[in-house]
């Protein structure tokens, strides 16, 4: 297997949770979700079969990569991801109107930090019980404690 660096430890997690939707607040670098959508392309997983999104403000929000660029390194995937360039909170709505509740959370150490008020209130709109959420606020991705439960609605 090739090595992807600093992405190792959150494919091996990716690979042992084996979601069928990942999503990810603040992109960072943009190489994250390359990665992870690289080793399931070449684990053969269909396109269609896995939802991959990604939240993120891009340049509009201060931040260093622009969406023009991190569109440049999807190329070539048969994975792509639905993009929400938009602020956390309207993302995640956005998000749980959409698509649901996700399998697989990634938050960047960067939105955990100045978000963390936003991921607070609405965070627990797109997860569940079974919902991993993982932050690298260490430098190292580890499950994310939060007090979020998802609302339940009487049927």
């Amino acid at each position: 297997m090739l090595s992807r660096g600093e992405h190792d430890g959150l494919l091996k997690v990716v690979r042992d949770k084996r979601p069928s939707s990942i999503l990810e607040i603040g992109v960072g670098d943009g190489s994250r979700m390359p990665a992870i959508l690289s080793m399931l392309d070449e684990s053969g997983i269909q396109p269609g079969v896995i939802k991959a999104i990604v939240i993120d403000e891009f340049e509009l929000g201060g931040g260093t990569l622009a969406m023009r660029d991190y569109h440049r390194q999807l190329a070539g995937l048969t994975i792509r991801p639905v993009i929400f360039p938009e602020p956390v909170g309207r993302g995640l709505v956005n998000v749980a109107h959409r698509f649901g509740a996700m399998d697989l959370i990634l938050i960047d150490s960067a939105v955990d930090a100045t978000n963390a008020a936003e991921l607070a209130t609405f965070l627990g709109k797109v997860t569940r019980a079974t919902t991993s959420v993982l932050t690298n606020t260490s430098g190292r991705w580890a499950i994310r404690h939060t007090d979020c439960e998802p609302i339940r609605r009487a049927a």
